[in-house]
């Protein structure tokens, strides 16, 4: 389960807003989404898996990439 935890302002030329979500275990993605498939703030995705990778496609998203990991004091925060 992913948590998301921020959704970008703006949008880029093809008009997707940028979405970052992060897990329990601290690994942080960023992805694009149009607005019919614009997850809301602290809403919790499952997207499927294959070899412990998320496939943020299946899900209408774009553009996904995997970021650093979030350090523990922050992810305690998001997860409580």
């Amino acid at each position: 389960m992913f948590r998301v935890i921020a959704i970008s302002g703006n949008r880029n030329a093809f008009g997707l807003r940028g979405v970052v979500v992060v897990n329990q275990r601290g690994h942080v993605c960023q992805f694009a989404s149009n607005d019919l498939n614009l997850p809301n703030l602290n809403a919790d995705l499952q997207p499927p898996m294959h070899r412990g990778k998320p496939l943020w496609a299946l899900m209408g998203f774009e553009i996904s990439e995997r970021l650093p990991d979030m350090p523990a004091h922050l992810l305690s925060q998001v997860f409580g």
